[in-house]
């Protein structure tokens, strides 16, 4: 059963049992042309990456959806709760390259910033991009988010730097942009 829903996406929580969210969360982390756009960690084997989907359905203060459309899962997006005093929740997403361009990563982004805002009671929501990744730097800007500077020479995981830019929406700002959507949610 869909968690959310707009328009052709609908997100439902990553799940360990369900092969394909397995499967695109290795993807996602594995794939060279996906690591290059973002601080993800792996690659994983997919035993690793089962077992990091079993771990992330057991985090209290995150959320991870698989993103499905053309009834398929498409990726993945995320909140988490990164400072619970001052109420900021973070966002994060990945959609598989072979999906990309047709608008998923926006809705399924905007469905998760609403629930952040709506359910989590966030007041800010900020996000963190590769600052060569214009995409995804796109996806933000659509939802309203606002760069609010550059870090240079980021060192990840991967060893690797690179300069990121830090996004950021706060809850009134998102209003706006809410007053033209609704989100579908089940009964």
């Amino acid at each position: 059963m869909d968690f959310l829903q707009a328009g052709a996406v609908s997100l439902v929580p990553l799940d360990s049992e369900t092969d394909s969210h397995v499967d695109v969360y290795l993807r996602g982390h594995s794939n060279p042309e996906m690591r290059a756009t973002g601080p993800y960690e792996g690659p994983y084997t997919r035993s690793q990456a089962y077992d990091r989907v079993t771990e992330i359905q057991d985090e209290d203060t995150t959320l991870v959806c698989a993103i499905s459309a053309e009834g398929e899962t498409v990726g993945i997006v995320g909140t988490y709760i990164g400072d619970e005093r001052a109420r900021v929740a973070g966002l994060y997403y990945l959609v598989l390259p072979e999906y990309q361009g047709n608008g998923y990563a926006t809705e399924a982004a905007r469905l998760l910033t609403e629930f952040a805002f709506v359910d989590l009671n966030a007041q800010k929501i900020a996000a963190t991009v590769i600052a060569s990744n214009a995409a995804s730097e796109r996806v933000l800007e659509k939802l309203g988010f606002q760069q609010e500077g550059r870090r240079r020479n980021q060192m990840y995981k991967d060893g690797k730097y690179r300069d990121v830019t830090e996004w950021g929406l706060l809850e009134s700002e998102f209003d706006d942009e809410r007053d033209s959507t609704e989100r579908d949610t089940p009964e």
